[in-house]
């Protein structure tokens, strides 16, 4: 084993180490309580929803979108360090090795992503697109041959500088992998895609190859694609635990914070400082208002029921978890020992942000419910036990959580 072998290897054992350890975290946290109830939530209406689809529904063009996402959409990664980028590139040709690993890694994670997301379509594809078991299978097999094509060219296109070239080379993939999934589920002849699979063949040798062979790697690129999946990994951690790694973003959202403002008393301090932090930092505000629209939309278009007071207040504990996490954002040091303030001040100050934000989010899920036709008795009840949720989050979870950091 060659020392570059060994080092790939260590990498990708010393991220898994790290990132179990978080996902034992986010397991512990109770969010799987949250995914089994969905799971349960969602095999119920499953059979509700494909019963109530129109016969019309374009189905092959929904599959061959989705696919498309999952298969163009292909980031390479390489465990590199910013320092690499100085010690590394000098051995960039005794890389060939390390790089075809991770290439082969992303492929066969990405792999893992398509074949759970077809599982959890198959009794829509099933009903609608063809009930063989075998053709079913044959499917996947050709879907991961596309996805290893798209990930073979998106690593051709590390050696593109950034700019319209690498956007028109994304662009050709997008194309040619819509087209292709889109006759495969239309049950399109043989010779069609055959067709579409030497097109394939002919721009990876004549098209894609040629650009690693005529460019130089960019690894600022490189660098840049492992950062995003790692602040990806580290944000999704962050809605459960707090990431000491995760870089702090700020946002000014001017609009937000002027209105955020409070007059200067000792008692409004991390009142305002957690009121701005949930606006400006780490975009929690981004992913507060993500559930939020998703929770709004989800109780709109299920079924009238008390599935949809289950959905309401499955979002908003999710939604209670996320917010959290802004109980260990930190600018810097200790900073609010120093403040002549009560004992017991920051600790009530966050706990009434939460329930505040919280309840915030019960009354749009509440107005949801009235939008969605469910009878008032029913939509008053959901609005009394996500209040009822709401305080008792934060008074007795919350409370005893961050007591005991």
């Amino acid at each position: 084993m060659t020392d570059m072998d060994q080092m790939w290897r260590q990498r990708r054992s010393d991220y898994w180490n790290e990132a179990i350890r978080y996902l034992r975290l986010i397991g512990n946290s109770g969010f799987m309580f949250s995914i089994y109830v969905a799971f349960i939530l969602g095999a119920y209406y499953y059979s509700i929803f494909l019963d109530w689809l129109s016969p019309s529904f374009p189905s092959a063009l929904v599959f061959a979108l989705i696919m498309t996402l999952l298969l163009v959409r292909s980031p390479i990664r390489t465990f590199l360090k910013e320092a690499d980028l100085v010690f590394l590139l000098p051995l960039e040709k005794r890389m060939e090795g390390y790089f075809r690993k991770s290439t082969l890694y992303s492929f066969l994670l990405q792999s893992f992503t398509i074949v759970f997301v077809l599982f959890i379509l198959s009794p829509f594809y099933f009903d609608r697109i063809d009930e063989r078991a075998g053709m079913f299978v044959l499917t996947i097999i050709v879907i991961l041959a596309v996805k290893y094509w798209n990930v073979m060219a998106s690593w051709s296109e590390m050696y593109l500088r950034a700019g319209q070239t690498r956007w028109l080379s994304v662009l050709l993939r997008a194309v040619v992998t819509f087209v292709f999934t889109f006759l495969l589920f239309r049950h399109a002849g043989i010779y069609f895609l055959a067709v579409l699979g030497l097109v394939m063949v002919f721009l990876s040798w004549v098209y894609f190859r040629p650009m690693a062979q005529k460019r130089t790697l960019k690894w600022e690129r490189l660098l840049e694609v492992e950062e995003s999946r790692l602040t990806a990994f580290y944000r999704m951690a962050n809605l459960f635990t707090e990431v000491p790694k995760l870089k702090n973003r700020v946002k000014p959202r001017l609009w937000l914070s002027s209105a955020l403002a409070f007059p200067f008393r000792r008692r409004s301090v991390f009142t305002a400082f957690y009121y701005k932090t949930f606006v400006r930092a780490n975009d929690f505000f981004g992913t507060y208002m993500r559930l939020l629209v998703v929770g709004i939309l989800v109780l709109l278009f299920l079924p009238q029921g008390w599935g949809q007071l289950l959905v309401f207040l499955l979002v908003l504990y999710i939604s209670g978890m996320q917010l959290y996490t802004i109980w260990g954002h930190r600018t810097g040091g200790n900073w609010e020992a120093l403040y002549p303030i009560p004992d017991g001040v920051r600790e009530q100050s966050f706990l009434n942000v939460v329930l505040v934000l919280m309840l915030v989010k019960t009354v749009f899920f509440g107005a949801a419910l009235f939008v969605s036709g469910l009878d008032v008795w029913q939509s008053v009840l959901g609005i009394a036990l996500g209040v009822m949720l709401s305080f008792l989050f934060t008074s007795v979870y919350l409370h005893r959580k961050i007591t005991t950091v």
